[in-house]
């Protein structure tokens, strides 16, 4: 076969490069090296993989090849960021997992024997000195929270303990990774002359430790251990931050654990929410938080925020986060208010069933309610289309398999029926694979429980 290519100009290399079709970049001339891709031009052959002749103006530079070597990783040293290709030389124990690195900082010498060594056994008084160091590690933090537990630990231990803890900042370690466990397990093993210390050193910083996401547990627990000399102190401190902390991730399980343990005469903050129980019951942290108030507040101080909010059930129900609220109420709720939600559900079953969150309230009335309201909700489900249209909606089926693991006696047997029925008939007119999912739950429900209500005397 001839040659299938014009000769190149004189003045022009040609550069053979597998599959291309721009000409090469300099720093590609730079990858290939001398000798490599600078070829003369080659006859076609169909037998030879396909190579695309491009033309370059100027010759070949010399290629540079850096050096990968890892640097070797010694004690107090940082290893370099990982590559893409090569990961990051990782401490394992011997026969162990893999270790997680110090939060902070390089990994001390002492840290690093006990992380890499299995056939001693580690005592408190081994690591005088490096308790801060200690705490920030991963591993570290453990052993301490095992130690400080232990029933060998001595009272100079657990002194050794807090004293290394405050001269190294009790406020940093209470927001660190790992360090705010070691701090709250040596306050639970502290007596009443440490917690006024503990107090003294966080009571200017509660707001913050409040919102953080580690130091709002060793704010929690010390309302747990402290007197209530102590919680009010903490409490009157954060005072003026409680709309903030009720709205924050964090710090609405700081007033969730105040309205739990702290006494009712030190909530005088709470009447601060008057007027503001449906903004509080329609935000994400703050329904907890209303939820808290419902189950600890006495009734006088509770019924403003509860008259309140019942004034908007409508709304409440058919809210993203307020249903939570309409729910606890349904579960735990007075005599009066249970009632009122069950009577204001009563007639819309089906409607409030298809709704993303008001299903959920339509399903906890059922579970909650007495027999009689239990009755009167279930018996809306045998009015003509209600199970056709609950079993094929998104959210209404689980009212009807909550309705099914519910119904009892004659009612029972009659709603296995209809629901077995229209279930045939579903699959027969081949229902989409969205909505088969929800068919086959039911399906089941039938299958274990069919013999039952099927032998069952009328």
């Amino acid at each position: 076969m001839s040659a299938c290519f014009a000769p190149p100009p004189p003045h022009i290399e040609w550069v053979l490069i597998p599959g291309g079709i721009v000409p090469p970049s300099p720093e590609r001339r730079l990858a290939l090296g001398p000798g490599h891709g600078f070829l003369p031009p080659q006859p076609y052959s169909p037998t030879l993989p396909s190579f695309h002749y491009l033309p370059t103006p100027f010759p070949p530079k010399p290629a540079v090849y850096p050096s990968f070597s890892p640097p070797l990783l010694q004690h107090g040293s940082q290893p370099s960021a990982p590559s893409k290709k090569k990961k990051q030389p990782q401490l394992r124990l011997l026969n162990g997992p893999k270790l997680v690195r110090s939060s902070v900082g390089p990994i001390p010498k002492l840290l690093h024997d006990f992380r890499t060594t299995q056939d001693r056994k580690w005592k408190l008084k081994d690591i005088v000195g490096h308790v801060a160091e200690f705490s920030r590690d991963q591993y570290g933090s453990r052993f301490l929270q095992d130690a400080i537990d232990s029933p060998g630990a001595s009272d100079d231990d657990l002194d050794m303990v807090r004293r290394e803890i405050i001269s190294a900042g009790l406020l940093d370690l209470s927001k660190d990774m790992f360090g705010n466990y070691v701090v709250q397990r040596i306050a639970e093993r502290s007596d009443a002359q440490y917690y006024a210390g503990y107090v003294d050193l966080l009571i200017d910083h509660v707001r913050d430790l409040s919102l953080h996401v580690y130091g709002c547990r060793v704010i929690q627990k010390l309302l747990d251990l402290v007197p209530p000399s102590h919680q009010a102190r903490l409490v009157q401190r954060l005072e003026p931050h409680v709309a903030e902390c009720v709205k924050n991730a964090h710090g609405n399980h700081v007033i969730q654990k105040i309205l739990e343990v702290v006494p009712l005469q030190l909530l005088d903050f709470v009447s601060g929410f008057v007027g503001h129980a449906l903004e509080i019951a329609k935000h994400p942290y703050g329904c907890r938080v209303l939820q808290r108030c419902l189950e600890y507040l006495p009734l006088e101080q509770a019924q403003p925020l509860l008259d309140e909010f019942m004034e908007q059930v409508p709304e409440m129900i058919n809210d993203q986060y307020g249903n939570y609220v309409v729910q606890y109420l349904l579960e735990h709720g007075g005599d009066r208010e249970r009632g009122y939600l069950q009577i204001w559900i009563r007639g819309q079953l089906v409607e409030l069933g298809k709704h993303k969150h008001a299903s959920n309230v339509c399903e906890v009335a059922i579970a909650h309610g007495s027999e009689s309201e239990r009755g009167a909700l279930i018996a809306e489900l045998m009015l003509p289309g209600a199970v056709w249209a609950l079993i094929h909606d998104q959210y209404g089926n689980y009212v009807v398999q909550r309705s099914l693991n519910c119904a009892t006696g004659f009612q029972r047997q009659l709603l296995f029926g209809l629901v077995d029925q229209e279930l045939c008939r579903a699959f027969a007119n081949t229902p989409n694979p969205a909505e088969c999912k929800h068919l086959i739950a039911i399906d089941h429900i039938l299958k274990v429980n069919r013999r039952s209500y099927r032998s069952s005397p009328m």
